[in-house]
């Protein structure tokens, strides 16, 4: 096993789950080699967002007062865009959240929308660091098995 194998596959992992057990696949890594890396790098990204979280909250207010004094142009109050994560997260609730979090939306990104809207620190590390295993199972079985049927 390559150093910079596990490197690789941990960097991807940082924001999305689901690259880094398919690479492990193509780098002959074993189940537990892929998808532990990719948890290593799933469970940084999980904590540091958890522990920065109030301070990037802080950091990005401080950037949207500055950019509303450029533009002198006062902001719509409410923006399509988030009416619709807004209908999302009406209809399909935090699990809906978090299930997506490690595949589309991106860990730092679906953990503070959720710590945001009220979950508890503990909640939404448990859940991610879950869906996180479960999708990065689903992707090292799924490519394992498409490997195997090509021939390769």
């Amino acid at each position: 096993m390559n150093l910079l194998e596990c490197k690789t596959i941990f960097l991807l992992s940082l924001w999305k789950t689901y690259v880094g057990p398919a690479l492990g696949v193509s780098f002959d890594m074993s189940y537990v080699e892929a998808v532990g890396y990719t948890m290593l790098g799933a469970g940084v990204t999980v904590f540091a967002t958890l522990y920065f979280e109030q301070n990037v909250t802080r950091a990005f207010k401080s950037l949207m007062r500055v950019f509303v004094r450029r533009n002198a142009q006062k902001p719509p109050k409410f923006k399509p865009v988030l009416r619709k994560a807004l209908i999302f997260y009406k209809r399909y609730g935090f699990w809906g959240l978090m299930a997506l979090t490690p595949i589309l939306i991106g860990l730092p990104i679906g953990i503070l929308i959720a710590v945001r809207l009220g979950s508890t620190k503990h909640k939404v590390a448990v859940t991610v660091l879950f869906m996180s295993l479960c999708w990065s199972s689903l992707s090292y079985i799924v490519t394992l098995n498409g490997v195997e049927q090509l021939g390769i």
